[in-house]
């Protein structure tokens, strides 16, 4: 069966607001930050921060309730006609997860350069690589699983 373009629509829409939603939830993961002292290298100096453990979590929180509420809103009407597609659309569908998995890493930088500046730099390391590099992952985790969920469902 040949899916409707409103399916690839709704799920861009769904990808945009997970996208949009991270940036916010990089942004108020930064509330709060500590300041930590300078830090000096060959081109650039500046500030060093540490995350607030309270506004880390919530941000995390904020960006998993958007992708749950986003799904429930706007993804799962078209998973009947997804699982009905073939396998073309789905490769489609994959791409198009992955093209904004993209986007969203460049959402989250410039939202997280907007509260930093050039120079700013955050601690905690692996906590800003889980939110810059680890939540378009996990986004496009999720539209594997939707995907291949819909397609067994149909089956």
């Amino acid at each position: 069966m040949r899916p409707s373009w409103k399916m690839y629509a709704l799920e861009c829409l769904y990808l945009l607001i997970c996208s949009v939603a991270a940036g916010i939830a990089a942004m108020v993961q930064c509330i709060g930050r500590s300041y930590r002292g300078e830090h000096s290298s060959f081109i650039f100096s500046g500030s060093t921060y540490s995350y607030n453990p309270f506004a880390y979590i919530l941000g995390l929180v904020l960006f998993i309730g958007a992708l749950y509420a986003g799904y429930r809103l706007i993804l799962r009407r078209t998973m009947d006609e997804f699982g009905r597609a073939g396998a073309l659309y789905v490769v489609v569908w994959l791409v198009i997860a992955a093209v904004f998995a993209v986007v969203m890493v460049v959402t989250v930088c410039v939202g997280l350069f907007l509260i930093l500046g050039m120079t700013g730099n955050m601690l905690q390391v692996d906590s800003l690589k889980l939110t810059a590099l680890g939540w378009p992952v996990l986004l496009f985790i999720v539209m594997m699983i939707t995907a291949i969920y819909a397609k067994t469902k149909e089956d």
